[in-house]
């Protein structure tokens, strides 16, 4: 039982928290109704707070640069191994740290809200058409897992995956977010200044899943860089994980009695960088960096610095390695091998050899869920691969404006009074458009830098098709409808299953004119 001050600081703490108060306008609020209200400070009415709903922070150290956290196979370490700098300052204090919340006691809050429970139970209650997919629920990677028994320690259990309805499924994603930026959000010359995680609980209904009340954060990777080590501040989550799959004993507010909360980490999200992170790939720069499948890049031996790319067709080969590439993804299998090499290899300089022919340097801890697929459970980020990687090359293509490459013997470049044109027409027709479907956006001709990915899809979908249509030469303008067709089927609600098979087809050719 809460004392009513207690309820006083419990209804503060939720006004606050709810409405984005700051600590001055707290304080505001505090003095406001000190004659009908007994109001605490907002250190104490968190402390309240946490007390009441069972929730606190777990706080870990970690390298003051945000290289490491100090968990798992470095929760001794006293030196950060990747830049050097020490764990505790002079008064053995920590230098920096991670804040960590946990994930599986505010799921079990949710079951104490009758109108939170109705929403979760959107996974079973949809009516789904096994010849279309129009949510992660019709993927494959959760219909495989809906087939097979729940497996604890190599023990298979007597019920499967997802067979209760209690059941949730969710899903990590993180991102590096600069808060320095300024405005434009361009202005910071660092990248990363913090780095967020968060869940996404996948029962939720996709209308609602990725709303800010129903994402759950995990905390933030303070700064003042990116981590270099991101599954050592996944390891708090990773802990969390084999009580999901055993189950956590939780009250049914409905049901009026405990059942068995079965949780299941089945996917995660983000942009390439974070991913590589997360799976423990080199990335960008190495022979083998897509974590997707196994193509090598080739050295550019006239470049002044010594730099990888990865062309399709390799200079005087005749043909094409885009069909074997699809043809040969990497898998769980491959993953788990590699992971396996690194670990029992003898020597730090066998280590380096399997990292520079398989493109993994470490093994990642999500490897080591039992249902985790690693080959399939990591999809590429759409909005970084098209909307922010390939648009914006198309558009520095046409402008003349990529890499300092011509035309050469094609005629794609668009002059510079036509783009004039583009850029006031692009500006005349956002002033219509309602707001819900794009905001302001910036003139392509002369702010062309200051577009985000918003502006690109939006311009490059739904503008570019017409504003372009006569000035763009053909085959080119043909070839970029057949790539909006392909970003609208991509997008969509829904496709249908042959939909998603012509797609497949139509990436593939579209990809093969590209290179041309």
């Amino acid at each position: 039982m809460f004392t009513l001050q207690e309820k006083e600081n419990l209804q503060a703490a939720a006004f606050r928290v709810t409405n984005g108060l700051t600590r001055v306008a707290f304080n505001g609020l505090r003095k406001f109704t000190r004659d009908r209200m007994n109001l605490d400070s907002e250190y104490v009415a968190d402390k309240t707070l946490a007390r009441s709903s069972e929730l606190a922070f777990q706080i870990y150290d970690c390298c003051v640069q945000s290289c490491i956290c100090f968990t798992g196979e470095f929760e001794d370490v006293m030196i950060c191994p990747i830049c050097e700098e020490p764990r505790y300052d002079q008064r053995k204090k920590a230098r920096n740290r991670f804040r960590y919340i946990p994930i599986i006691p505010r799921l079990q809050a949710m079951f104490k809200d009758p109108n939170i429970i109705d929403l979760l139970l959107h996974r079973v209650r949809r009516e789904s058409d096994p010849n279309i997919i129009e949510d992660v629920l019709d993927g494959g990677v959760i219909w495989r897992l809906l087939d097979s028994n729940v497996e604890i320690d190599g023990d298979k259990q007597q019920y499967r995956y997802g067979e209760f309805e209690t059941d949730i499924f969710l899903a990590f994603t993180c991102d590096g977010v600069s808060v320095h930026k300024g405005l434009g959000a361009r202005r910071s010359k660092m990248q990363y200044s913090c780095f967020p995680m968060e869940i996404i609980i996948l029962n939720l209904s996709p209308t609602i899943r990725t709303q800010d009340r129903y994402v759950f954060s995990l905390g933030v990777v303070p700064g003042p860089r990116e981590p270099k080590h991101l599954n050592s501040f996944c390891w708090p989550l990773y802990q969390e994980c084999p009580r999901g799959i055993a189950g956590v004993r939780t009250y049914h507010t409905i049901r009026r009695q405990f059942f068995t909360l079965h949780v299941y980490l089945i996917h995660l999200f983000g942009d390439f960088i974070a991913m590589t992170k997360a799976l423990g790939t080199l990335g960008v720069g190495a022979i083998k960096p897509c974590h997707s499948c196994h193509i090598e890049a080739i050295c550019d031996t006239q470049a002044k610095r010594k730099t990888y790319y990865l062309p399709l067709t390799i200079p005087g080969h005749a043909e094409n390695r885009l069909q074997e590439l699809l043809n040969n993804p990497r898998t769980h299998r491959d993953y788990l091998e590699t992971y396996n090499r690194i670990v029992i290899a003898a020597t730090e300089a066998d280590r380096k050899r399997i990292r520079k022919e398989t493109g993994i340097k470490h093994p990642s801890i999500f490897a080591l869920l039992p249902y985790f697929d690693m080959g399939r459970a990591v999809p590429n980020g759409f909005m970084h691969a098209v909307y922010i990687n390939l648009f914006k090359a198309l558009v520095k293509l046409w402008r003349g404006e990529f890499k300092g490459l011509d035309a050469g013997t094609g005629n794609y470049i668009i002059p510079a009074p036509i783009w004039e044109r583009i850029g006031i027409e692009t500006r005349n027709a956002v002033r219509t458009i309602p707001a819900i479907f794009v905001r302001s956006m910036p003139n392509i001709d002369t702010d062309f830098g200051n577009f985000t990915a918003e502006d690109l899809a939006f311009w490059m979908t739904w503008l570019a098709p017409y504003v372009l249509a006569g000035c763009l030469p053909e085959p080119y303008y043909s070839h970029l409808l057949k790539l909006v067709n392909i970003v609208k089927i991509c997008t969509g609600f829904s496709m249908t299953k042959q939909e998603h098979a012509n797609l497949s087809v139509n990436i593939y050719q579209w990809r093969l004119e590209y290179e041309k």
